[in-house]
């Protein structure tokens, strides 16, 4: 889809000022308090900014937590080893094995140039454990300070016109799902067009992921769910075309077919329709199951293949159902 690039880059500019102004103001603040190293809180602020709300808190937890760890060990290995480039490598080795096995590998850059402002000083005392912890407390602040301001509007149109795109697609596809089962010596593009749409759903997927994780302390976890419950359907469009093509040659199943995909392609947006549709298809089913015992092999096969379709068909309704039950 053209219009995941394009969100892409709003997020990325959105990023890179947000980045700007909050480094510049992290060094500002620094300065103003006459701490030493005062880059150091733009840097702070710099790579703690992520794309979301939640990332950014969580990213902040994780540099206090990891942050007194590294000064335990920066305070005595510097007793013990004096400040020197072979306790500094120590150092830095306990921790990269410590924060890679707790996953914590991200806050890894902040704490080394930590070690490297203590490790070859003559003395660590209280006032330069304080002037980093304080470096650290500004960088974080201003990291979450400025990651509170988002586009949620455009955020919101983007998701909401590319769920309008999403359900013409999941309509073409119908279209062309009627088109090659009644003709049989066509050929088909459906399978390439249903593997680039689960794409895209796993990307929206994604987008809406960030959007609702924004929206905190506000739930609004719609789209999330909604883009899930597209990728579930998106799943048997890949059964029903295969199985669709083993019976192009049954002109009952055809019409049959036919039929039901053409009723589900006229409400493809519509919420209240699932109901009335899951009970037209289960008393189709039923009556399938209750038809005369075929007289051949090849007609209980074509039986069987006809009653897979209409279950595939039957999960389909029933998630757009579930999906929608669940928001109310």
């Amino acid at each position: 889809m053209e219009l995941i690039p394009k969100i892409n880059r709003d997020y990325s500019k959105m990023h890179a000022l947000k980045t700007g102004i909050g480094s510049s103001l992290a060094i500002l603040i620094a300065e103003f308090f006459y701490l030493d190293f005062s880059s150091s809180a733009g840097i702070i602020t710099l790579l703690t900014l992520a794309t979301t709300k939640t990332e950014t808190i969580q990213l902040g937890v994780n540099r206090i937590s990891t942050f007194l760890i590294t000064m335990l060990f920066t305070i005595v290995f510097h007793l013990f080893l004096g400040n020197n480039w072979f306790a500094f490598g120590i150092v830095l080795t306990i921790i990269t094995f410590i924060f890679s096995f707790k996953n914590l590998l991200s806050t890894l850059s902040v704490n080394a140039v930590s070690i490297t402002h203590l490790m070859f000083r003559d003395k660590i005392t209280l006032h330069d454990l304080l002037n980093e912890f304080y470096l650290l407390l500004i960088g974080l602040t201003i990291a979450i300070v400025v990651n509170q301001f988002q586009d949620f509007s455009r955020q919101k149109k983007f998701l909401e016109s590319s769920k309008k795109i999403i359900e013409r697609r999941f309509v073409d596809i119908f279209e062309k799902m009627v088109e090659y089962i009644k003709e049989t010596e066509k050929k088909s593009d459906i399978w390439d067009e249903i593997i680039q749409l689960e794409n895209d759903l796993m990307e929206l997927t994604k987008t809406a992921v960030k959007y609702q994780q924004n929206r905190l302390p506000i739930k609004d976890d719609y789209f999330v769910g909604y883009f899930e419950m597209r990728l579930q359907q998106c799943g048997l469009l890949h059964n029903l075309h295969y199985e669709i093509k083993n019976v192009r040659n049954n002109e009952e199943a055809i019409h049959i077919i036919s039929l039901f995909v053409n009723e589900i392609k006229k409400h493809i947006e519509d919420q209240f329709f699932c109901s009335e549709q899951i009970d037209y298809l289960s008393e189709l089913i039923v009556e399938l199951q209750e038809e005369y015992v075929p007289s051949s092999k090849q007609e209980f096969i074509n039986k069987a293949r006809l009653y897979h379709i209409l279950k595939d068909f039957e999960d389909f309704l029933k998630f757009k159902k579930r999906f929608y039950q669940s928001i109310e």
